[in-house]
């Protein structure tokens, strides 16, 4: 006689009901009735899968109880759309642009009030001017830059415009800037993106220069002249910060050193470094804030009923999820009817898109993970039981 006959015998005789063996966590119904099919009755299957589905149902519900947003949960929640809120429309909208001309009288009071000090302390036996050497006088109070030079561009078939020059001078990059524009405004010369490089006198491209040259006296200065390196890059800072809202802004970072026509692409499609700056630091901020609500939401699993901590995490994404999805979908709505798309909060939005992939993937693993575990802990009792028949 078989194992499964001598316990289908003693129930007989005990007039009990067949104990469920453990098995291995599945959803498929045909799944679990082969692995009954060769000890169980079709009404015993029947009853044994009804009993699995009510097992599996209450232990999903117990996972709602026990994840649902409490009253706390809620004031946290609240904060959070609050504060995603207050920074989408107060510090991180994309800043409006303004006129040139305008920026030209800004940069001049700017440029005075920091280089003042300077101007005071310098020893003006520095002060002769030549190839490769600007005089400290002219780096203070020209406010012009050598690298927005067009005027006489056309002698050398360097296609300098209005509009193109900021993606073909590596001066108006905002990182290589740092390095190409100061040494221009230290050297009155202009760098195009290929790096060659051309003196300018008198605001126009006068003859070609040796970069490399530019580059030594650039370096020199920096051992021998730091005052004047100080009012150069001042100088650079203020003129890319007064372009970087300007109608034709300036190129995305280290872009034009590739391709300037790539970059003046880029940019008619809204892909430059004052746009981009200003994405950065939406997502930067929102993600800031649901750190630090995360964090403060953390403080109060020590006084909390709930004692798991991954079933506490999860209420923790929740409220990041929501406040994220309410925040997002506000705002969206919100430019939709003013037409204000300044506002839209595409950094923002991003956050969101990836907290609703990653939340929703964790919460279904501590799901699964909740699950699994109950019903296999059920079972093993079921198994036990069974075990006790085989053992004779």
């Amino acid at each position: 006689m078989s194992k499964a006959q001598e316990l289908l015998e003693i129930r007989k005789q005990n007039g009990g009901d067949v104990e469920i063996h453990h098995f291995e966590q599945t959803c498929c119904k045909a799944s679990i009735d082969s692995y009954y099919e060769k000890i169980l009755s079709e009404e015993e299957i029947t009853r044994a899968v009804e009993k699995y589905n009510s097992e599996f149902d209450e232990i999903s519900i117990e996972f709602a109880k026990r994840t649902k947003l409490s009253l706390k949960d809620g004031s946290f929640l609240i904060l959070a759309v609050a504060l995603q809120c207050l920074r989408q429309y107060l510090l991180s909208s994309f800043k409006p642009t303004v006129d040139e001309k305008a920026t030209k009288n800004s940069d001049e009071s700017k440029f005075a009030d920091k280089t003042s000090k300077l101007n005071k302390s310098k020893d003006n036996a520095c002060n002769q001017g030549g190839y490769y050497f600007a005089k400290f006088d002219s780096i203070c109070f020209d406010t012009s830059v050598p690298y927005d030079t067009i005027a006489g561009s056309k002698n050398f078939g360097l296609g300098l415009g209005g509009t193109t020059h900021r993606y073909k001078t590596l001066g108006h990059d905002p990182i290589l800037g740092y390095i190409f524009g100061t040494m221009n405004i230290l050297t009155n010369t202009l760098t195009t993106w290929d790096l060659t490089s051309f003196h300018i006198r008198a605001h126009k491209v006068y003859s070609t220069a040796d970069t490399a040259r530019a580059f030594e006296s650039m370096m020199n200065r920096v051992a021998h002249d730091p005052t004047a390196v100080a009012a150069a890059l001042i100088k650079q800072t203020i003129h890319i910060k007064s372009d970087m809202y300007t109608p034709n802004k300036i190129p995305f970072p280290i872009l034009s050193g590739v391709s300037p026509d790539l970059s003046e692409t880029l940019a008619q499609y809204g892909v430059n470094h004052s746009d981009v700056l200003t994405v950065g630091k939406q997502a930067l901020f929102s993600m800031a804030i649901n750190t630090i609500i995360a964090m403060l939401h953390r403080l109060l699993i020590a006084n909390d009923t709930e004692n798991d901590e991954k079933l506490f995490e999860v209420r923790t994404r929740k409220i990041l999820l929501y406040s994220n999805l309410i925040a997002t979908s506000s705002n969206v709505i919100y430019c939709g009817f003013s037409e204000d798309y300044r506002k839209f909060d595409l950094g923002g939005f991003a956050v969101t898109m990836q907290r609703l992939f990653s939340d929703t993937t964790f919460i279904d693993k501590v799901k699964y993970e909740f699950l699994n575990s109950h019903l296999s802990s059920k079972y093993e009792e079921e198994y036990k039981k069974a075990s006790m028949y085989y053992a004779n």
